[in-house]
């Protein structure tokens, strides 16, 4: 119930709560009768260990009249050299259909693939990249996918980008198209319950940031302010007792609710500040992307509300926080139960590289910030923050 106003939000078809793993074979029957060589990859090993992974595989096995190739990747961030490599396997199976089971890598991993799996035999992801690559556009439908999260953070099951690691230069860079909105997003909470208590912080924590960012970015509109206010609430509400109890179904439904939020929110509304600076971060301290978002909030908010602080004030007041600086510390509270550092240093960021980080920050999530940084002013927000 909680995410059935988002049925109809973006280009695919969501299917949402407790349970749905068992309606997979189903759901593909009537979503993709004329699919009959499945690509299924999997980015998490220790899901493999569980109740519902049985139930999936399963499920899925029961679709007899279909072959299934199974791929297991790494649960890292992607690169332009895993996508190729995967794209090269995938392409020997002769698959019209990708169902991805992971986190955000795993599912950006799944889009990645059935984008570039049409393209020329040989050609590298790279040239299709945005600020790396040659200029190369997807001008062939990719292949459809469908996604399946194990993880409440980054809502990639309804974005239309694949984030991936460059080494040269040292960026993350994203792949967009239309066409890599997953055709289809099953979300189960139940696969997010064997996430670890730091997997759970992190990525609760990555959910919070886009809700926030996608509320006050200068592309939101009424609809994507909508979608991030309600995934913000149920996020904020849920992530310490899904922290202290990871077998509490409804903190872990709330949790997966705020995902799938915070993801249509900001495929159509954008991001901010925090998400520039943690590609940067990514890159170049190779600090986890949900790390990275939960410690910038904070800095963020601070380095936006003298200029913007009615949009802060307006979210603040729809959560029933009285004020701005109510709900940023109530951000940093949460932060500090959930064991998150708030300075940089902390996670081995050192002076000699802010530059470079200050470099790498004005990327697309960037431009999406309410306020428009000179790159001194950024400087002189990130050395404060070490």
């Amino acid at each position: 119930m909680m995410c059935a106003d988002l049925a109809d939000a973006g280009p695919g078809e969501l299917h949402f709560g407790l349970g749905m793993r068992r309606e997979l074979a189903r759901i593909i029957n009537k979503r993709f009768p004329k699919s009959r060589n499945l690509l299924f990859i999997c980015g998490s090993r220790s899901v493999i260990d569980t109740e519902a992974y049985s139930d999936l595989w399963n499920n899925l096995k029961s679709l007899d009249d279909r072959t299934i190739e199974f791929m297991q990747i790494d649960s890292r961030e992607p690169s332009i050299e895993s996508i190729d490599n995967a794209v090269q396997q995938a392409q020997q199976y002769n698959c019209d259909l990708i169902i991805s089971l992971g986190g955000g890598a795993t599912i950006d991993t799944a889009k990645a693939v059935g984008a570039m799996y049409p393209a020329v035999t040989g050609q590298s992801v790279r040239c299709y990249l945005e600020g790396v690559g040659d200029g190369s556009q997807i001008d062939w439908c990719p292949l459809p996918t469908v996604a399946i999260p194990t993880t409440a953070g980054t809502g990639a099951e309804v974005t239309k980008n694949a984030v991936l690691q460059c080494r040269d230069p040292l960026v993350k860079k994203s792949l967009r198209h239309d066409a890599l909105f997953p055709s289809l997003a099953l979300v189960d909470p139940e696969f997010t319950v064997s996430c670890p208590q730091e997997v759970t912080a992190h990525s609760g924590m990555d959910a919070i940031t886009q809700c926030i960012e996608a509320f006050v970015s200068c592309r939101a509109t009424s609809q994507t302010r909508k979608w991030a206010l309600t995934g913000l609430s149920t996020g904020l509400r849920s992530l310490k007792k899904a922290y202290e109890d990871g077998t509490d179904r409804s903190a872990r439904t709330d949790l997966s609710a705020c995902a799938t939020y915070s993801g249509y929110a900001l495929a159509y509304g954008g991001l901010g500040m925090a998400h520039g600076i943690a590609a940067a971060l990514g890159a170049v301290c190779n600090v986890r992307h949900g790390l990275a978002c939960a410690i910038l909030l904070p800095i963020a908010i601070m380095a936006n509300l003298p200029t913007h602080r009615e949009r802060y004030d307006e979210l603040a007041a729809s959560l029933e926080y009285d004020g701005a600086n109510a709900l940023l510390e109530e951000i940093r509270s949460l932060n500090n139960q959930l064991n998150i550092p708030s300075r940089l240093r902390e996670v081995d960021v050192t002076h000699s590289q802010i530059e470079h980080l200050v470099e790498l920050s004005f990327g697309n999530s960037m431009s999406g910030n309410p306020v428009t940084f000179s790159a001194d002013e950024l400087k002189a927000i990130l050395l404060a923050a070490l």
